[in-house]
C-alpha cells in the first residue's frame, strides 16, 4: 500500500529514514528499492534489492523485485536469474530484527522517531502497537501525511472504520490529491457495503494517478460483483498495462474471459498470473484443471491437478491437497 503512486515519494522518504536509523532491517532496505523502481530510479532500485539480499539471502520478494529492476536497466540475464530465485524462494520472508535494538530506539520519543517505529512494527505485522505509535507520532505532529495514511488502512484492517475515515478527512485537509488516500478510503467504503461511495473513491484516485494499478484492479472487481464484466474486463486490462505482471489483474481477467467463451485467451491469462509464486498459485492451477476437465482435456486436467498437488504441499495448504488427492482418485 504504501509504494502505491501517488504516495510513493513519501513512502521513499520514509524508507530512507528507516535505512539510516536501523541499516540492517532487510524490510526497509526491500522497501526503499521497491520505492525507488516504483520511481524509475533502477540503478538505485538495483543497489537496495541487491543489499536486501545479502543481508537474507532467501528473500524470495527480494529477488523476485530485483530481477524486474534489472529486466528495467536491459539486464535479461540478471533478471532471469533472480526471478528464478524467486520462485524457488517463494513465501520465505527475512527474520525479525534484534528486539533488544527496538526497545532502545523506542525510548526516543520525537514524532518522527515514532512514526519510523510505528512503520517497524507495521511491517512485522503488531498492528495494534504499530497504531498506536502512529498515533503519539500525530499528538505532537499531526501534519504527517504518511502516518494518516497508514492508520487509513490500519484502522480498516481492525475494522475500526470510524477512525479510518477520521485519518481520512484529515488527509484530505492537508493534501485532497493524494490517490491512495481515495484508494484506501475505497476499501473502507467497500467494507461498509457502500458500493457507490467505494467506486467513486476509485474514480477520484484514477482521475489523479490513472496508472494506479490497485485502484484500477479494484474497480474491475468492484465491476465483476455488479454483473459489469464488459467493464470489468477492460479495468482489468488497464491495470496490466500498468503492471504487466499484476497476478490478481491476469486471473480476475482470465476468468472473465472464459465465462464469455474466449477460452484461448481466458486460460493464458491464468497462467499468466501462476508468477511470481505465492500461496494462491495451486489455487490457480486447481482452477486452470478444472477448466480443462470441463473442456475434455483430461491429460492437461490431470498435469495441473499433479502441479498444484505439489505446490500445495509445499506451502502446506492441507485442505486443498485434500481435494486435489480426491480429483485424482476419481480419475483413475
Amino acid at each position: 500500500m504504501l509504494l502505491a503512486t501517488g504516495a510513493v515519494e513519501d513512502a521513499r522518504a520514509l524508507y530512507d529514514a528507516l535505512t539510516r536509523e536501523y541499516p540492517t532491517l532487510v524490510q526497509a532496505v526491500y522497501g526503499l528499492g521497491r520505492a525507488l523502481s516504483e520511481l524509475h530510479q533502477n540503478a538505485a532500485a538495483v543497489e537496495q534489492l541487491a543489499r536486501a539480499i545479502e543481508l537474507a539471502p532467501e528473500y524470495g520478494s527480494a529477488h523476485y523485485a530485483l530481477g524486474l529492476a534489472y529486466r528495467d536497466l536491459g539486464d535479461e540475464t540478471a533478471a532471469r536469474r533472480h526471478v528464478a530465485e524467486s520462485e524457488r524462494t517463494a513465501g520465505r520472508q527475512p527474520p525479525v530484527d534484534d528486539p533488544l535494538m527496538r526497545d532502545v530506539h523506542a525510548l526516543r520519543t520525537d514524532p518522527r522517531a515514532r512514526e519510523m517505529r510505528a512503520f517497524r512494527l507495521q511491517l512485522e505485522g503488531r498492528v495494534l502497537e504499530s497504531i498506536e505509535q502512529y498515533e503519539q507520532a500525530l499528538a505532537n505532529d499531526p501534519d504527517l501525511v504518511q502516518a494518516h495514511l497508514n492508520l487509513i488502512n490500519l484502522y480498516t484492517q481492525t475494522g475500526q472504520a470510524d477512525q479510518a475515515e477520521r485519518h481520512y478527512r484529515r488527509v484530505m485537509s492537508l493534501n485532497p490529491n493524494i490517490a491512495d488516500a481515495h484508494y484506501s478510503y475505497a476499501a473502507l467504503q467497500f467494507q461498509r457495503g457502500q458500493r457507490a461511495e467505494s467506486e467513486a473513491a476509485l474514480l477520484q484516485a484514477l482521475e489523479i494517478n490513472p496508472a494506479h494499478y490497485e485502484a484500477r484492479f479494484s474497480l474491475g472487481v468492484l465491476y465483476e460483483a455488479q454483473g459489469r464484466s464488459g467493464e470489468a474486463i477492460r479495468q482489468h486490462e488497464l491495470a496490466l498495462s500498468h503492471k504487466p505482471n499484476g497476478v490478481g489483474a491476469h486471473v480476475r481477467l482470465g476468468r472473465l474471459l472464459l465465462r464469455q467463451g474466449e477460452v484461448t485467451r481466458g486460460l493464458a491469462s491464468i497462467e499468466a498470473g501462476l508468477t511470481p509464486e505465492s500461496p494462491e498459485t495451486p489455487v490457480f492451477m486447481y482452477e486452470l484443471a478444472d477448466f480443462h476437465a470441463r473442456l475434455g482435456r483430461g491429460d492437461q486436467a490431470e498435469q495441473w491437478l499433479r502441479r498444484a498437488h505439489e505446490l500445495a504441499l509445499q506451502y502446506d495448504l492441507q485442505d486443498l491437497v485434500a481435494a486435489i488427492e480426491r480429483e485424482l482418485q476419481s480419475a483413475r
